[in-house]
This record gives C-alpha cells, structure tokens and sequence, in this order.
C-alpha cells in the first residue's frame, strides 16, 4: 500500500447507498467525494436482477453520462434460462460478471 496521502485516498471504495427510483446518480454521488473529473469504477453489485429492464438501462445510461474515459463499470447479472429452471448453470455460469470501459470523450 503506498504511504503518498494523496494516493491513499483513492484505495479504499466508497460506498453510496441511494433509493435511485427517487434520486438521480448525481444527487446520490454529490453527498460523496466523488469527482466527475476522474476515472471512477462503478459497481452494481447484487441489484440488476431486481430491477425492470427499463431501470436498468436508466442506470447505466445515467453512469455512461457520468463517467469520464478511462472509467470502468462492473455489474453482475443472471440469465433468465436460470429462473425458468430450463438450463442449469452452476456458480459462474448462472451469475456473470460483466466489465466495461468507458472510451468516449
């Protein structure tokens, strides 16, 4: 772990917790240490699978617009053959993990 304060900020996540369905990305991100210059990494971890497809791409698009380049996004997701019982994955295959870089200016 470097010992320079001012990396020592940027090592450890900071997590938001926020009803997005009534606040906007921004508005949670704005009660945080985030800073829209920098590169971010954006975790949606264990919540797509419950929210409509419609809320899911309000996210990512509100996260796309966001995001400066260089910015990652990481989300986990579950095939819907899983829930019907048609197919069977186990571990990984049923639950994926999916990692995007944002590239536009």
């Amino acid at each position: 772990i470097p010992h320079d304060p001012a990396v020592l900020q940027y090592i450890w996540p900071e997590f938001v917790g926020a009803d997005l369905s009534k606040v906007s990305l921004m508005e949670a991100l704005s009660k945080t240490s985030f800073d829209p210059t920098r590169r971010t990494m954006f975790i949606i971890e264990g919540l797509v699978y419950y929210l409509p497809p419609a809320a899911v791409k309000q996210q990512l698009t509100a996260i796309s617009e966001t995001a400066v380049r260089g910015s990652r996004l990481f989300f986990d997701f579950m095939h819907l053959d899983a829930l019907s019982g048609d197919v069977f994955r186990p571990g990984l295959e049923t639950l994926l993990v999916v990692s995007c870089w944002f590239t536009s200016a």
